[in-house]
C-alpha cells in the first residue's frame, strides 16, 4: 500500500510504503511521483527486524527506524544545521565551530559523496514532528582506508537514544546494501558521549588502534583519537 506522507515536503512528493502485515511497524518513506509507484514496490526489502528500506538510485535514498527518518539533504536543512555547527556544546570535541559558509560547504560535500559512492551522511529528522536534528551516516576518511560511521545531532536531540537508533540503521544499510565487511568509527579520546554510542551499537575498541589525528596540531587536546570497529554479521 502506498500513501502520501502528511507534512512531507520532498522535492517531488512523499509516500509511505507499508509492507503487508506491518501496518503498525516502522514506516518506509520514499520520494517519487505516482507514476513511479512500480519501482517503489519491487525493491522493498527488510534491512533488519526494526528498519525497512526502499531505494531507487543514489538520488532517492530514504529509510526509517521506529522514530526517525534518514534521508538526503534539503535546502531547508541548512539553517538548523548551521545552528548546531555553531553550538559550542555540539562542537566541543571538534577543533572549531563552523560559520554558515563552512556549514553549507559541508552539506555540499556530503551530497557530492552520495553521488560518488551511493552512501553518505544522511540527514536525520524526527518522524513524529518532521524536525531536522542533524546527521548520521557513512563517510570515507581522507587520511586512512576504510568506511566510518559518524553522527552529529543538535543539543536538543541529546538524551533520547536517537544517535544509537540511527546508527544501528546505518550499520545495517552499510553491511546489507553496500556489502561492507567492516565499519569503523573514531573520535577524540575525551569524547565520552560518542564512545558510549559506539559501544551501544556493538563496536569494539582495541587501544592498539588509537592514533594521533594527522590534521590536528601536537598541542591540540583533541589530537589523540580512539578507534572502534564492527564487522558484518556472519551469514
Amino acid at each position: 500500500m502506498v500513501s502520501r506522507v502528511s507534512g512531507f515536503d520532498g522535492p517531488v512528493g512523499g509516500f509511505v510504503l507499508v509492507c503487508p502485515g506491518r501496518a503498525h511497524g516502522p514506516r518506509v518513506v520514499v520520494t517519487g511521483d505516482l507514476e513511479s509507484v512500480s519501482w517503489l514496490v519491487i525493491p522493498f526489502v527488510a534491512v533488519s527486524n526494526d528498519m525497512w528500506g526502499v531505494v531507487n538510485d543514489n538520488r532517492v535514498m530514504v529509510f526509517s527506524t521506529e522514530r526517525l527518518i534518514l534521508r538526503r539533504w534539503r535546502d531547508v536543512d541548512r539553517e538548523p544545521f548551521a545552528a548546531l555547527n555553531a553550538d559550542p556544546e555540539v562542537m566541543e570535541h571538534f577543533p572549531a565551530r563552523l560559520i554558515r559558509e563552512e556549514s553549507d560547504l559541508l552539506v555540499d560535500r556530503i551530497e557530492a559523496g552520495f553521488e560518488a559512492r551511493g552512501f553518505g551522511l544522511w540527514a536525520v529528522e524526527v518522524a513524529a514532528t518532521g524536525e531536522f536534528i542533524g546527521f548520521t551516516g557513512l563517510a570515507v576518511p581522507g587520511f586512512r582506508p576504510g568506511v566510518e560511521i559518524g553522527w552529529r545531532l543538535a543539543r536538543s536531540a541529546w538524551g533520547y537514544g536517537y544517535a544509537s537508533e540511527a546508527a544501528r540503521a546505518v550499520l545495517a544499510e552499510g553491511f546489507q546494501r553496500h556489502g561492507l565487511r567492516e565499519i569503523i568509527s573514531f573520535t577524540a579520546a575525551e569524547n565520552i558521549r560518542s564512545r558510549a554510542v559506539m559501544r551501544r551499537i556493538g563496536m569494539t575498541h582495541d587501544p592498539a588502534d588509537d592514533f594521533d589525528h594527522p590534521a590536528l596540531p601536537d598541542n591540540s587536546r583533541q589530537r589523540r583519537h580512539v578507534l572502534y570497529r564492527i564487522h558484518a554479521p556472519a551469514n
